[in-house]
This record gives C-alpha cells, structure tokens and sequence, in this order.
C-alpha cells in the first residue's frame, strides 16, 4: 500500500523534481496537488484521511504555507514536511513547534530523500505492528473445503 501524499507547491520545476524524488524513492502516490493556501487548506477539509503526508512548500502563490500548517494541525489530517528556500533554524524551530515532522531546505534534496526514505520505513514498520496491538493471534488462511459444485471455498468460521 502506497503512501498517499499532498503536495502544496507552486512552483513547477520544483514540484516536478519532488515528484520524480517520490518515484524514485518508492511507495508513495501523489493524490493531490495544490497551487495555494486556500486549495490546500479547502482539499484538507473536504479529503479527510486521504493523504497521510502533506509535502508543504512555506512561500506560495497565493497565501502561506504556514496557514496550510496550522490547518493540518488542526485538521489532524496528514502528517507534513516543510520543503521550502525559507528553512533557517528559526523557520525550522516554528515549523516543528506547529506540528511538522520537520522542515528542509530546498536546496538539500537529498534530506528530503532520507526524510521519505525514514518515513516510509517507519509506516511500513507501524502497519506490521497493528495486528499484534490488535489482539489478533492467528493469521493462518482459513482451511478450504469443497462446495456443492467441487470448488474450492474458504471455510466459514464460527469464530467471533
């Protein structure tokens, strides 16, 4: 299962670089993209659950990236990186205090490489986690059994 991103950027040589980083980095699908503040922040409201990493540049078109933040945040929508040329350590410190994984420069691709490398390892590790959380024990196939017309059929449990 990929890991389904929103990618705020109005530029578009930059957002055709970050795209090509996603393909070549593997296991992630670009579901949306957004222009500006208020089509990132109206997509957020309308798609919730529909992305699980929101790739933010700060200085759009029209708007802030730090009102997209905010609006994540406050939407629980989606876990966010900031990729933006404004990542000094100050923008960086507000950036993680109003709730993103972290902010990178944009004249560091390889950062972001590692950031989605790390982040979709961590996914991948949380999913393989959630059905021993769960409480479930056995994830053996059920035994099959013949139907009335000799095809094979999962057997139907009575189990809870």
């Amino acid at each position: 299962m990929s890991i389904r991103v929103l990618l705020v950027e109005d530029v578009k040589a930059t957002h055709q670089l970050i795209t090509e980083l996603i393909d070549f980095v593997g296991g992630f699908e670009v579901v949306a993209t957004c222009v500006t503040e208020s089509n990132a922040l109206v997509w957020l409201h309308d798609h919730p659950g529909e992305a699980d990493l929101v790739i933010l540049d700060l200085m759009l078109r029209e708007g802030s990236g730090f009102s997209v933040l905010a609006g994540a945040a406050r939407e629980q929508a989606a876990d966010v990186v900031v990729f933006s040329d404004f990542a000094s350590p100050a923008v960086v410190r507000k950036c993680r205090s109003q709730g993103a994984l972290e902010a990178i420069s944009k004249s560091d691709y390889r950062q972001l490489r590692v950031f989605l490398e790390k982040y979709r390892g961590e996914k991948a590790q949380k999913i393989s986690v959630i059905p021993a959380k769960a409480g479930i024990q056995n994830l053996e196939p059920l035994p099959r059994t013949d139907d009335a017309d000799g095809r094979l059929t999962a057997a139907r449990s009575s189990r809870p």
